[in-house]
């Protein structure tokens, strides 16, 4: 369960963010980002 909002929904300086809200476990959440940050690394 993910929703992403665009930032500048939250004001012109957030233009080109995003926000991530999140409806679940936290040990899910501390997974996905473990997952996202190996990713990252691989293309960096």
């Amino acid at each position: 369960r993910l929703a992403i909002d665009f930032g500048e929904w939250f004001g012109e300086n957030f233009k080109g963010f995003i926000r991530l809200n999140l409806a679940t476990d936290p040990k899910i959440v501390k997974q996905a980002v473990e997952n996202i940050i190996t990713e990252y690394k691989k293309i960096k």
